[in-house]
């Protein structure tokens, strides 16, 4: 009893059709794009970022951050602190700038906002 016999190039045929329906079905499912998390932080900086232009550049410890622990502590509270990244000293822009993007100068995350 004689089998299937494919040859090779049927064979590479059908691997690339596999990897590419995986590859398909990865990036509709969310693999391959960034999280939420990314986004979200995103937003947060440019609404900031915006109230410390509109605000004349002047104190980004003085711009809070509502409904986003930019201090990594586990908790949202609005204060004007400048600590270390999961201190409670108040989610503020400044605290956003140290935790989130290396900014840890106010001077850095004034350039950061394009102040």
């Amino acid at each position: 009893m004689k089998g299937f016999s494919f040859t090779m190039e049927v064979i590479i045929a059908l691997f690339l059709a596999v990897v590419v329906i995986v590859a398909l079905l990865g990036f509709f499912l969310g693999v391959w794009t960034p999280g939420t998390n990314v986004v979200v932080e995103q937003q947060v900086k440019s609404s900031a970022c915006q109230k410390l232009i509109s605000e004349g550049c002047q104190n980004p410890s003085n711009i809070y951050t509502n409904d986003f622990d930019s201090d990594k502590n586990g908790s949202v509270a609005v204060g004007s602190g400048v600590g270390n990244c999961g201190d409670d000293v108040g989610d503020n822009l400044m605290m956003l700038c140290r935790c989130y993007f290396n900014k840890p100068a106010e001077p850095e995350c004034k350039e950061l906002c394009g102040c």
